[in-house]
């Protein structure tokens, strides 16, 4: 039998139980770890036979590891919904969970469940189609009126380029065509007038684009 008890197993472990006291040959003594402190597994040590013949508990196995603790995620998802959706105001998402989620709302004139972000581990994952049982039988965004296509307008816009969420965009939203270096200025817009029996597209406006 080995006397007393197994040497200290180290950091993150319980004491050794005292039933191991006088443990037989061959036999396992198992100390738990200290989950109250964030660890997990156990250490253990067993009573062998030393070189000169007498029992001895052999050094401990500690496998105590400290548990990765979960972040949550602070502030807003960096996701760029365009003008689908838009994620809560004020911060509303900030300090949400790891394991959970943050929704965006569709915004008018799209409709459907909107969009949701997760929380990982104090990082924000890509956002997906979702829904926040709002009632709408559907995931993601749709517009519910007239879309202007999927070309951009048939406009000469010198100087700028039309942005990339212009195709497909419903009424009333306007498409932007923002001054490309090296030229600056206002750029160009044109609303989307899909339901208005001519052309989807209304009048081009915008002070234009030169270079500096």
């Amino acid at each position: 039998m080995c006397p007393g008890l197994p040497a200290a197993a180290g950091t993150g472990s319980k004491p050794w139980p005292r039933k191991c006291k006088g443990a037989a040959i061959g036999a396992t003594c198992t100390a738990q770890c200290a989950t109250a402190a964030g660890y997990a597994g156990n250490a253990t040590a067993r009573c062998l036979v030393n070189a000169a013949g007498e029992p001895q508990w052999s050094a401990p196995g500690n496998q105590c590891v400290k548990k990765l603790e979960s972040a949550a995620c602070l502030g807003t998802p960096p996701f760029d919904l365009r003008r689908k959706a838009v994620w809560p105001p004020n911060d509303g998402c900030n300090g949400t969970a790891s394991g959970q989620k943050c929704y965006a709302d569709c915004w008018d004139p799209y409709q459907g469940g909107g969009f949701s972000s997760t929380c990982a581990n104090d990082t924000w994952l890509p956002p997906v189609p979702d829904h926040q049982e709002l009632g709408f039988p559907w995931d993601g965004c749709t517009p519910h009126t007239p879309s202007c296509g999927s070309k951009p307008p048939p406009f000469d816009v010198p100087g700028a380029a039309w942005e990339p969420d212009c195709k497909d965009l419903p009424e009333p939203l306007s498409c932007a065509a923002p001054c490309v270096a090296p030229y600056a200025g206002e750029g160009y817009w044109v609303r989307c007038m899909a339901s208005s029996g001519g052309d989807p597209w209304g009048e081009l406006q915008g002070a234009g684009c030169s270079k500096p």
